[in-house]
């Protein structure tokens, strides 16, 4: 077909793999991976093999230059071309008990067959190969004529398995094939009937017209882009408890594109395993990374998500194995393999480049709507530079105010938790190492998440609740909802004296935040089964501590801006003053999201609790 694609799929290069090798040393040497080194692994590399442990004698035989080298004594193990001079073949070979190899006490013997194979081996020179998936392909002439190289491959073949060639199939039939292996669709009767004519006068040259022609359907790429979709588990749904299907046509839509553009083999790589990383990376570039996003999701409420994110990346690296390396590296998950080309070491190298990756939710736009962005975009920077222009001074002014913010700012105590738990059970809070709280489970849409501290509290005045973002929520946060906003409905705080005692609530006065909405009911797409008579607000922060749940503080600052950190303090009545021991309670009651089993959630995906001394915080 065509010589300059890079994707032309080898129907044939597998399964002629041995007879290229063959090819290179000689039709009666012993293919070495699928003949010799099974003799080697059961017999030999158990004694003398990778493991420097339980190598004995200092005698290799799994690499060719230590084979060649030898070991302590005997010298060289295999001595390439010549049997009789080899140590390895004298030593299989022996009759002592104490000469012969492997010793009978340890492993059975080398039987006589296996002994031949390894003597022509050595004959034929004693070449090792590589898994197949390492090997560079090499182009070598086949030494015969015929109307395209592959037939005399074929040729050959089917001379030592002394059978002829089919005879020539007739043009329908051909034009059959040509269509169903190209673009995987049948020809129309026109196409045929125009196939048949152009063959009764160039043969050759009608198959190539054809094939030229196919190559540039947009059917190529639909039927070729298959074999790569399926390596990478596109068809599967998403799999564990709830099994939904999922929408990743846009990746689809980007594997054949890359066919039907015959995109280079290292740029189509490329772009799935990192196009998110690329400088500038297009909106196309990130559908790429769709090929590691394929692995199946667990939306069980109980998952641990830390737990289920090991998973994840596991799946990725037998993904990658199986598509782009060529082989199966499950293996190595657990040891070094004695047939696999990947080590234990290597394994958990390729974990550790995977090992840094989120899953958030991403959005695919139109064309139109990217002209749309642009355009808002070019107009915010130019009410920027006009804003620049009528404040000339504003970089100086700007200082002054950070200055003068610097001044006020209040120190705060963030607080480790002993206990983080919700009242649904589905969430499963995580403290992290800056001490925020990030919740990854199965999101609810009505319920609380409450946090416990203890430790010693003198004279605190105030509460921050930070909002904070995450990779690992849409849009990056700081909620949960498929926008990345979030809404609390009340916030509460309780103490006690010791564990097992019980809970007496703290008053909350003066709530402020940097960021809060106006007083209006809830959009329509938060309704919810729970509130028929739609009785919820969202609103100003003073709604976190109104004791009302139908009212929830949301600082939704709207399309643009709505992804980025907001805060809210809130001040005790009165001082605390509590002795070690005491503990506290930070309780969030969230019911301000919708219905749909939580992808209509209004959850603060990651917050951070901090107390502060200082008088009358803001």
């Amino acid at each position: 077909m065509n010589p300059s694609s890079h994707f032309q799929t080898p129907h044939f290069f597998i399964g002629i793999f041995g007879w290229l090798s063959a090819a290179l040393v000689g039709a009666d040497t012993p293919d070495f991976s699928r003949e010799v080194q099974p003799i080697l692994a059961e017999h030999c590399t158990h004694c003398h093999g990778s493991d420097e442990g339980s190598r004995k004698g200092g005698l290799r035989l799994d690499v060719r230059e230590a084979a060649l080298k030898g070991g302590k004594s005997d010298g060289a193990a295999i001595k390439p071309g010549d049997p009789g001079a080899s140590a390895m073949l004298a030593r299989v070979l022996s009759h002592d008990p104490d000469e012969v190899m492997p010793p009978p006490k340890e492993k059975k013997p080398v039987s006589a067959a296996q002994a031949e194979v390894l003597r022509r081996w050595i004959a034929g020179g004693a070449p090792y190969t590589k898994h197949w998936a390492f090997e560079k392909p090499v182009k070598k002439e086949p030494g015969a004529t015929g109307s395209k190289a592959v037939d005399a491959l074929v040729k050959a073949k089917l001379a030592t398995l002394q059978m002829q060639p089919s005879l020539a199939a007739d043009a329908t039939t051909l034009c059959r094939r040509i269509h169903l292996d190209v673009i995987g669709l049948p020809p129309s009767p026109a196409e045929v009937a125009a196939f048949e004519t152009a063959q009764g006068k160039d043969p050759l040259g009608a198959v190539a017209v054809l094939v030229e022609k196919l190559l540039k359907s947009p059917h190529y790429g639909e039927k070729w882009a298959r074999h790569w979709l399926d390596a990478a588990r596109y068809s599967d749904s998403n799999g564990y408890e709830k099994d939904l299907p999922r929408e990743q046509w846009a990746w689809r839509d980007w594997v054949i594109q890359a066919f039907n553009t015959d995109m280079p083999y290292d740029q189509f790589l490329i772009e799935q395993i990192a196009g998110d990383l690329l400088p500038g990376a297009t909106q196309e570039q990130i559908v790429a990374t769709g090929f590691l996003r394929n692995s199946m999701v667990n939306e069980e409420g109980a998952i641990v998500p830390e737990q289920f994110r090991m998973d994840e990346i596991i799946d990725r690296i037998d993904c990658v194995g199986k598509a782009v390396i060529g082989l199966s590296i499950q293996c190595a998950q657990c040891h070094t393999h004695k047939f696999d080309p990947i080590t234990h070491d290597e394994y958990f190298g390729l974990f550790a480049f995977l090992n840094n990756s989120y899953e958030a939710q991403s959005w695919v736009y139109t064309a139109e709507q990217r002209e749309q962005i642009s355009a808002i975009n070019k107009a915010v920077e130019a009410q920027e530079k006009l804003l620049r222009e009528k404040r000339p001074q504003w970089a100086q002014e700007l200082a002054a105010w950070e200055k003068s913010v610097i001044a006020r700012e209040v120190e705060w105590t963030p607080l480790k938790a002993f206990e983080l738990e919700s009242t649904s059970g589905l969430n499963h809070p995580t403290q992290q190492q800056d001490l925020s709280i990030l919740t990854q489970g199965h999101p609810t849409t009505n319920g609380d998440v409450y946090f416990d501290f203890d430790g010693t509290f003198e004279n605190v005045t105030g509460l921050r609740l930070e909002a904070l973002t995450h990779l690992d929520m849409p849009f990056n946060g700081p909620g949960r909802s498929k926008l990345g906003t979030w809404a609390i409905s009340e916030m509460r705080v309780d103490h006690r004296p010791s564990n097992g005692a019980k809970w007496e609530p703290l008053k909350l006065v003066n709530a402020s935040a940097d960021f809060s909405e106006s007083d209006a009911r809830l959009e329509d797409m938060w309704d919810a089964d729970f509130d028929k008579q739609k009785k919820r607000v969202r609103g100003p922060v003073a709604y976190l501590i109104d004791g009302k749940d139908e009212t929830g503080w949301r600082g939704d600052r709207g399309p643009g801006l709505r992804n980025q950190e907001g805060v809210a303090v809130v001040q005790f009545e009165k001082p605390l003053s509590l002795p070690r021991g005491y503990q506290l309670k930070v309780t969030l009651l969230q019911k301000h999201g919708g219905s749909d089993n939580g992808r209509h959630n209004k959850q603060l995906g990651r917050t951070r609790v901090s107390l502060t001394t200082a008088p009358a915080p803001q």
